[in-house]
């Protein structure tokens, strides 16, 4: 299973970014941002970090058309389209948290950026070793196509979030938030999407703490134009008033493996133990971590009845 994980940045000029707007663009908060990290010069673009929810965000935004072109060239040929070392662990790490009530069915996942469907596909198939049902997955991304995996699995491809349908038993934006600009309308559609008793899973970069160790980190703007860590998502039920609990909130699993990118490998696992350590020993209601170098957070929320 090849994937394609890392990115690099890609220099803007004036003519391809617009101004964010004041507001926070993913709380839509006024408060002042204070910059935090200067992503590039000429034009300077630098991550603002909201007080009220914590998520630092680009004071420019690359124009929808600079977007387009960027991700034409996004994944490379004969991919399956994860930014993930192995799906399959990737997909039992879901599975572990979620618990769907056994009367539903069929059973109906929504995979936003989700490429073709693979991450949705095998959680599919990880969940019918409990118990067989019919599933109907969602997938949005650009080219997702519709797709029957074997008697069980169907899948609807969608251009756009816009002709997804609800409700869902779980709801994924699995390493894609970061590259949305008006990440509040997106976001606040996913969540409108889980149905009763459903999941949210979200995972995202996490890296303006290492900013500290290594001021020439690339950011990979502008694919990325949020950095959501551990405060923003330990504070998300009180910034978009969710009716939803907290089933999960940790580092993110390290994306490569020992055999193919050992140094990078054991560097992540190095910077990502303390924290462990740390989510073992602290209560879950703890909103803001003393180890932040991870490098990548996720979340597992469940939504009330």
């Amino acid at each position: 299973m090849r994937t394609s994980t890392y990115q690099q940045s890609k220099h803007l000029e004036t003519s391809e970014v617009y101004p964010a707007t004041a507001r926070c663009p993913v709380c839509l908060a006024e408060d002042s941002r204070k910059p935090v990290f200067l992503v590039q010069d000429s034009p300077a673009i630098r991550l603002l970090q909201c007080p009220k929810c914590r998520v630092a965000s680009a004071d420019q935004m690359p124009l929808p058309a600079v977007l387009d072109a960027y991700y034409t060239s996004y994944w490379p040929d004969e991919t399956d389209k994860l930014t993930f070392r192995s799906g399959d662990y990737l997909a039992s790490r879901i599975v572990k948290y979620v618990s769907i009530d056994r009367d539903r069915d069929p059973i109906r996942i929504l995979d936003f950026g989700g490429g073709e469907g693979t991450l949705a596909r095998l959680i599919a198939q990880g969940l019918m070793r409990a118990r067989t049902a019919d599933f109907e997955i969602d997938v949005v991304d650009w080219g997702a196509t519709d797709q029957q995996v074997g008697d069980h699995i169907r899948i609807r491809g969608h251009s756009t979030l816009e002709t997804a349908k609800g409700p869902n038993d779980l709801v994924i934006a699995s390493a894609v938030l970061e590259h949305v600009p008006d990440a509040n309308a997106v976001m606040r559609t996913l969540f409108s999407l889980v149905g009763p008793g459903g999941y949210f899973y979200a995972r995202t970069p996490y890296v303006l703490p290492l900013t500290r160790l290594h001021r020439n980190l690339d950011f990979t703007y502008p694919g990325h134009v949020h950095d959501m860590g551990s405060a923003f998502w330990n504070r998300i039920t009180e910034t978009f008033g969710l009716r939803a609990q907290v089933v999960h909130s940790g580092p993110s699993p390290v994306e490569t493996l020992l055999t193919k990118h050992p140094t990078r490998t054991i560097m992540a696992w190095t910077l990502k133990f303390p924290a462990l350590i740390e989510g073992w020993l602290l209560p879950t209601s703890r909103k803001d971590r003393f180890w932040n170098l991870v490098g990548g957070w996720e979340i597992v929320l469940r939504f009330a009845d």
